[in-house]
């Protein structure tokens, strides 16, 4: 499967890929790394390629490229790139795996609870293949990013205190644990 991209301006040398860069959030994201960082390429990946040409053509020096998560190289064949940003909820894990044989930092701004066990198990499996950042967040960082802003104003931390709630319990709507578990384990290979 060959890689079909818009290369906007520049050459196209182990950009970052945004996959999921075309959406509302990913147009933003790709937005927000141009204005901080003018020479880093940029590729946006999704699974629609003309709305992926459509997002690259609004941000100078990106390009575009679709993504086929259900393919083992993301149909992307033997694209380098430096970085990985999945930009929504990826349940099977293979934009994390793809990095990881690329040798590429991931981040995946939006994972589920269930995602992040499933990120976590497929790092354990290759830690030092490359960077993987884990975290999951309520409103893709609504409360995080403004919370690191501010606390730039401090000098030092002389307390902290965490507390965590669970509403698993309390939500109808959400699947019970084994049900999240048996998700993981259908798309986790095992050792």
């Amino acid at each position: 499967m060959g890689i079909a991209m818009l290369q906007a301006s520049g050459s196209l040398q182990d950009p970052i890929l945004i996959i999921g860069g075309a959406g509302e959030v990913g147009r933003w994201a790709t937005r927000f790394l141009r204005d901080q960082h003018r020479d880093v390429p940029i590729l946006i990946g999704g699974r629609d390629e003309q709305r992926a040409i459509r997002a690259a053509a609004a941000v100078d020096g990106a390009s575009a490229v679709a993504v086929d998560l259900a393919a083992p190289d993301l149909g992307l064949g033997e694209q380098r790139v430096s970085a990985v940003a999945t930009l929504f909820s990826d349940e099977t894990g293979a934009a994390l795996r793809w990095a990881q044989e690329k040798g590429a930092g991931h981040i995946n701004i939006s994972p589920s609870i269930s995602e992040l066990g499933l990120e976590t198990a497929t790092f354990m499996q290759k830690p030092a293949a490359a960077p993987v950042v884990l975290g999951t967040e309520w409103l893709v960082g609504a409360t995080s990013v403004p919370s690191l802003l501010f606390a730039q104003e401090f000098g030092r931390l002389e307390k902290f205190t965490s507390r965590q709630c669970s509403t698993n319990r309390m939500r109808s709507d959400l699947p019970p644990m084994r049900t999240l578990s048996a998700r993981c384990m259908r798309v986790l290979p095992l050792l």
